[in-house]
């Protein structure tokens, strides 16, 4: 079975020429109350969001999430943040 999904990657640019790629798994608190955007490598632990289907408001929700999560990295000349599809099969 096959299900596109789509979810929000993360790519780090280092000196060295190799990206380094995360994807997206949630929003929590560091240790002094600020609010982050947890990253994993692992792409099933990802949050995944509607992607062929998305309503206007829903769209506004993930881009607005993208800029959040683009205030978190920085520099962010160092960082690509997109949305992308996935196909999942399972």
């Amino acid at each position: 079975m096959e299900n596109v999904k789509g979810v929000i990657r993360v790519i780090k640019h280092n000196s060295n020429g190799y990206d380094e790629h995360y994807y997206f798994t949630d929003v929590t608190v560091d240790i002094d109350n600020h609010l982050m955007a947890r990253i994993s490598s692992n792409i099933w632990d990802a949050m995944k969001f509607q992607y062929n289907s998305i309503n206007v408001d829903e769209e506004r929700r993930i881009y607005s999430l993208i800029s959040f999560i683009e205030t978190c990295f920085s520099p962010k000349r160092d960082y690509i943040i997109k949305f992308i599809p996935i196909t999942l099969s399972y």
